[in-house]
């Protein structure tokens, strides 16, 4: 096939690549292009050659989407290693074939619209082939996934592969995100200036200060307005992600897996395969997270469009506390206020008595529960509920049974132990001894208590993660036995469930989600924090896969205190759970939060379909919208943040409705509106009926005023 640009094209994005003389670059990416001829490809192609500047190299600058250091890129390079004796350290990558695939699945022709591109390039100097696979989803993202072989004599030690697509000039805001435990998914913004802006995780895990979704934006870009670019690494490890600009102009924005010194080495024909990096354009970061989440929610995700099962989990009810009576008759109240899932957390297996102990001792502790468990579990199922276990497969306690029998399952540097965290080590699934005593004891343990979900923890980041064996690094070789033993246990236990956590929210990525069901947003659950965690937490995940619960009145990690209603709005616009001891809560309480659970299972199934929109009106009050995709309804959640320095607000506009209807708009909280607020705006004691131009452009006045009060409105199209 001739090697002329193509453009591929899906789901309302355009890419256009060349490849003359050099491995593939994106000319570019973003809104669909039209039909565009060979010739129309070939004179933008042309169009987009830079001048050459004096001063610096005689030839004009060519970026491909793995920039080359023997092209004249002075940025970082797109692929990195080296030979024994520091050989074959700068590649050179010319274009050898392509495979395009149409709309329709089947080989398209040169220069015609194909939704993916199989490219093959090569240095055979260097003695390296690279391919690379472009596709365009249905949703209009754009993922790359890169594999390097090795066709020399002697091995090469591959030190990393990045990812790199161009951004333009208006590009001038990098957004993304940082964090701490409890505090996940800060949004920060920085200038888009000369040099990078280098984000590299080296935690083992996604880490809670991750970059998560890095975007780059026109300067006033927000949820609503503005050009924005994104990416994402699709991989649980280690990443890095940046943007960068270097002297002579050029934008990039890049990502890809962070490999540790030693840790691939390819022998002759051996291939290294990176994860998908997702990259998504958009107006606006509301427009550019739905693309990620109508992708997640077309794979086997969808089966939660009706929404999440309401979940108790007995944390923060018990912690280690456990005993039979307790636990039943905490699931006996949940099962009365329609609770559907009972989760028995930490301190179930054998002497676990608090954190120090015992991880890898999966039995069922026999002084605490004997037999009574399973009677737990059966009660559980009995009162129309499921099941569910805490387990943390991948780590271990040096006060356990497991450790003093098998001391060399321990990741760890030859001749010390990595520091503790969390009073904890790592185990060494990468050894199949290791990975087959998981498989057999969570599987035994599944079976016998009918478990039918896990929420599987990650407590601690990886540090000084070397093979007992041999010494090496090992970080992939974990995350990739994470994905397996996932997926062996889901297979041997069709139907099981798994929630991600990792100290909270520190493993979200689309890697982990190909293998499990739902994330656990933060460890936080104090509704003040969990308004911003969700919100960002919204730019790469739908509510719905977003576990979040209504805990206690007083907050156990932050000691402040929230009332009901605020507590309950916040877990609507996720997957909405409980965590509180039941068993102190007075008769008027519990009426309510059943009320509240009944209002989530009547819009969980609209929710896990909706358009989110989000906003921060007057820099106080938090808005996520959830908008029917025929923009029939819409819900609002809004909540007070801060104390505004003016007071009453300005009018708030409703996003995503649409401008050629009428709606109804009316507060829908029958707790709060009982309870009677004299902060409700006077419009708000009866629905009012106004066009769709009017709510979105003009709005409407703020029906709160004081921090951590919340409402829901809902707005309904007239026939």
């Amino acid at each position: 096939m001739s090697s002329g640009p193509l453009h591929l094209h899906n789901g309302g994005t355009s890419v256009i690549l060349d490849f003359v003389g050099s491995s593939p670059r994106v000319e570019y990416w973003g809104t669909y292009a039209g039909e565009l001829s060979a010739g129309d490809l070939a004179s933008f192609v042309d169009s987009q050659v830079p001048a050459v500047p004096g001063g610096g190299i005689d030839e004009p600058l060519v970026v491909g989407i793995h920039p080359a250091h023997a092209a004249g890129w002075f940025g970082r390079p797109g692929v990195e290693g080296h030979r024994a004796g520091g050989n074959s350290w700068s590649p050179s990558f010319t274009h050898v074939s392509i495979k395009v695939d149409g709309p329709d699945g089947r080989h398209a022709k040169q220069g015609f619209v194909a939704e993916a591109a199989t490219i093959t390039s090569a240095d055979r100097s260097a003695g390296l082939t690279l391919v690379d696979c472009i596709e365009v989803t249905d949703e209009g993202l754009v993922r790359v996934q890169s594999s390097i072989t090795n066709t020399g004599p002697d091995p090469f030690e591959l030190a990393g592969i990045v990812t790199a697509f161009p951004v333009p000039e208006g590009a001038t805001q990098i957004i993304d995100f940082a964090g701490r435990w409890t505090k996940e998914r800060t949004e920060q913004r920085t200038a888009f200036s000369v040099g990078m802006h280098l984000r590299e995780g080296r935690r083992g895990r996604t880490g809670h200060d991750s970059a998560f979704v890095l975007c780059v934006g026109e300067e006033a870009c927000g949820y609503s307005e503005g050009e924005v670019w994104g990416l994402h690494v699709a991989h649980s490890g280690n990443n890095v992600a940046y943007a960068e600009r270097v002297a002579t102009g050029q934008k990039v924005v890049g990502a890809g897996e962070l490999l540790q010194s030693g840790e691939v080495t390819l022998e002759t024909g051996a291939t290294y395969t990176s994860p998908w990096v997702y990259f998504a354009h958009a107006q606006g970061l509301d427009a550019l997270a739905a693309q990620f989440h109508r992708y997640l929610r077309s794979h086997e995700h969808a089966a939660l469009t009706e929404g999440q099962l309401v979940t108790l989990n007995v944390w923060e009810a018990v912690y280690f506390e456990h005993d039979y009576a307790t636990l039943a008759r905490l699931a006996e109240i949940a099962a009365s206020i329609g609770v559907e899932r009972f989760v028995v957390d930490d301190g179930w297996f054998r002497g676990r008595r608090d954190d120090t102990s015992s991880l890898g001792d999966w039995y069922v502790d026999e002084e605490v529960w004997g037999d009574r468990l399973a009677e737990l579990s059966v009660h559980v199922r009995r009162l129309g509920m499921e099941f569910g276990l805490w387990f943390e497969p991948e780590m271990i306690s040096l006060n356990s049974d497991l450790a003093h029998e098998h001391p060399d399952w321990i990741l760890g540097v030859r001749g010390r132990r990595p520091i503790p965290e969390r009073h904890q080590y790592v185990l060494d699934l990468s050894n199949p001894r290791a990975y087959a005593w998981l498989v057999e004891r969570i599987g035994a343990v599944i079976s016998y208590l009918g478990v039918s979900y896990i929420k599987w923890d990650h407590n601690r980041d990886l540090i000084d993660a070397a093979s007992p064996a041999t010494g090496q690094a090992t970080i992939r070789n974990q995350t990739r036995a994470v994905y397996r033993l996932m997926d062996a246990i889901k297979a041997a236990h069709p139907g099981l469930l798994i929630e991600s956590c990792a100290s909270g929210g520190a493993r979200i990525d689309l890697g982990i989600l190909e293998h499990t069901d739902r994330v656990w947003a933060s460890d936080c659950i104090d509704p003040h924090e969990r308004v911003e965690i969700q919100m960002g937490t919204m730019q790469l995940c739908p509510p719905e896969l977003l576990g979040s619960h209504v805990g206690a009145p007083r907050s156990h990690t932050t000691g402040r205190t929230h009332d009901l209603s605020f507590r309950a709005t916040v877990a609507m616009f996720a997957s909405f759970g409980i965590e509180w001891n039941l068993l102190d809560v007075n008769s008027v309480e519990l009426a309510d939060l059943a009320a509240w659970v009944d209002r989530y299972k009547e819009y969980r199934g609209f929710i896990a379909r909706a358009r989110i929109h989000r906003a921060v009106h007057a820099g106080c009050l938090a808005v996520i919208g959830a908008v029917a995709p025929d923009k029939s309804q819409a819900l609002y959640g809004l909540f007070q943040m801060e104390r505004p320095a003016t007071w009453p607000l300005g009018a708030m506009r409703l996003p995503g409705l649409d401008t050629t209807a009428r709606y109804k708009v009316e507060l829908i909280d029958p707790i709060v509106s009982a309870r009677g607020r004299d902060v409700l705006s006077p419009w708000m004691s009866e629905p009012i009926e106004l066009p769709g131009a009017l709510l979105v452009n003009a709005g409407i006045r703020v029906p709160l005023g004081e921090v951590d009060q919340s409402a829901i409105l809902r707005a309904t199209r007239m026939s």
